[in-house]
């Protein structure tokens, strides 16, 4: 390999030693996996814990060009949110919000930015790693989940991306019936989109996202909704201009004979996870949901 080859990979990947091609090779991403925050856990015997949570402060500041769960056997999704402030002393007051960085479900693979696109955490910041975690076995199960990333250099980044919720914080599933759920957002400033998480509990069967510019609609995803399986949907990348609407629509089966609403543990969640760029553009997600069907 020649050292102008070299250099033109450098400017992705240090995998080569500078020393050998001379002071022009710059590395901007070390294509290397780290883990950015984790945590030991232990459950008993068919029990569940939707609430574990850690907090971990970022020491310095720090950009993400890719990133992947840490998943051990028991965990359901994974989330890391940054706190409303470093000392809030509620670890689990940030979970989906306000400021997201990453949700994964089972089956989420590694989710790679665009050439350019990292998202930054800066130092200082406080992340809120929460766990949802279960163990339908008759044995004690314990592991180790987070979150392990791949950080850039600074002089990389063009663009910052983050992840935004689109999805209703309220409603309510009837007892005993199958019910879909849709909820709009407004795009109110234009933002690229690279991937999309579907996100629900055990209730779920059903998700749809689709986005409408004028009188066209694109369909992001419609599919099958597994509990063990919620693997992040490439997007594009895909232009949303202000003015757009994102309608999400979930589907449920509520096999209790109790209304369900939103929460963890028992309760249910309809969201796509939208990871977009640049991170400070804006969702208005003001509208209630509405209940569009519903049969025995």
């Amino acid at each position: 390999m020649t050292c102008a080859t070299a250099g033109w990979l450098a400017t992705l990947v240090v995998s080569l030693s500078a020393a050998s091609c001379g002071p022009h090779v710059v590395g901007l991403v070390v294509d290397r996996w780290s883990v950015l925050a984790d945590g030991n856990w232990s459950l008993e015997p068919g029990t569940e814990d939707s609430s574990w949570c850690k907090t971990v402060v970022m020491t310095e500041d720090t950009y993400i060009s890719a990133i992947r769960p840490i998943a051990a056997a028991g965990t359901h999704h994974i989330s890391l949110t940054v706190a409303t402030a470093p000392d809030d002393g509620d670890c689990t007051a940030g979970r989906f919000g306000p400021r997201m960085i990453y949700a994964a479900g089972p089956g989420a693979g590694e989710l790679r930015f665009p050439l350019h696109v990292a998202m930054k955490l800066s130092e200082g910041d406080a992340l809120h790693l929460n766990l949802h975690l279960y163990n339908p076995t008759s044995a004690t199960v314990a592991g180790i989940s987070g979150i392990e990333v791949v950080r850039a250099k600074a002089a990389a980044v063009e663009n910052e991306a983050g992840f935004v919720l689109a999805g209703p914080a309220r409603f309510t599933l009837p007892p005993a019936m199958r019910t879909t759920i849709a909820h709009t957002c407004r795009v109110a400033s234009d933002q690229t989109v690279v991937a999309l998480i579907p996100l629900m509990h055990k209730l779920g069967v059903q998700f749809r996202a689709s986005v409408v510019h004028g009188s066209d609609t694109t369909v992001l995803h419609d599919g099958a909704f597994r509990f063990e399986d919620q693997s992040q949907v490439p997007i594009g990348p895909m232009l949303f201009r202000a003015g757009d609407a994102i309608t999400t629509e979930c589907t449920f089966e509520n096999t209790t004979y109790h209304p369900v609403t939103p929460g963890h543990g028992n309760g249910e969640i309809c969201f796509a996870a939208l990871l977009r760029f640049p991170s400070g553009a804006l969702l208005d997600c003001a509208e209630l949901a509405t209940r569009v069907g519903s049969g025995q």
